[in-house]
């Protein structure tokens, strides 16, 4: 079998599916002995923009009772702390700025 780019973007992929992690440079190189570098690189070039492409699609938007509300966010991560900051709101609890009253003193 002929080793090109698109083998190490194949191996990579079927690993990246059955584990949610993308095999190291060594490890590829371990799997595939004999592979050009030329190969290895691009064959990784490829599934990196695969990789990214499909994030970049990827947006994330809060609903309440089934419609969208508030903006649409680019990871998971800023969609929870969107969510975390609304919580309090949500369940009637809202948000205050504290200032201690310097002029009761305690004790």
């Amino acid at each position: 079998m002929e080793l090109s780019k698109w083998t190490v973007f194949e191996y990579i992929r079927q690993v990246y599916m059955r584990t949610g992690k993308a095999p190291t440079l060594a490890e590829v190189c371990d799997e595939m002995p004999g592979l050009p570098e030329e190969s290895l690189t691009e064959g990784m070039k490829e599934f990196e923009l695969m990789v990214n492409s499909v994030r970049s699609r990827t947006a994330y938007q809060l609903t309440y009772r089934g419609k969208p509300y508030g903006q649409q966010y680019g990871t998971e991560g800023e969609m929870f702390a969107a969510f975390a900051r609304l919580w309090p709101t949500m369940h009637g609890l809202g948000w205050m700025k504290w200032k201690p009253d310097r002029k009761k003193r305690v004790g």
